[in-house]
């Protein structure tokens, strides 16, 4: 039973983030259509869409915590300690990524 719960959580994830990628690329566009057009016209440019970008990231970062949170709360303590050492063994640590610490977690121990 375990086992298609953690592919759901996987699913909802992957769908959600396929639709914020969606939802930030249609952004972008829409600001660099905008930006060339002000630009031709001499009128000023166009608001940013940083701080719509900032709130889809920050969702991100929120429903990796949560999927992170399902899967060890489906998985257990020890095979989610097992999951985690395979990824970052296979994978890196992805130092290039900072993920929020969990609530309740202590600093620099294991989460």
């Amino acid at each position: 039973m375990r086992r298609p719960l953690i592919a759901q959580v996987a699913a909802d994830f992957e769908k959600a983030e396929g639709e914020d990628r969606a939802n930030e690329k249609k952004l972008v566009d829409e600001f660099r259509a905008a930006s060339r057009s002000h630009q031709a016209l001499g009128t000023p440019a166009p608001d940013s869409p940083l701080p719509q970008l900032k709130q889809i990231q920050q969702q991100r970062d929120d429903r990796a915590m949560q999927a992170r949170s399902q899967l060890k709360a489906l998985l257990g303590d020890d095979a989610f300690e097992s999951l985690e050492i395979f990824i970052h063994g296979s994978m890196g640590r992805a130092k290039h990524i900072i993920l929020p610490v969990p609530l309740g977690a202590k600093n620099g121990g294991p989460q």
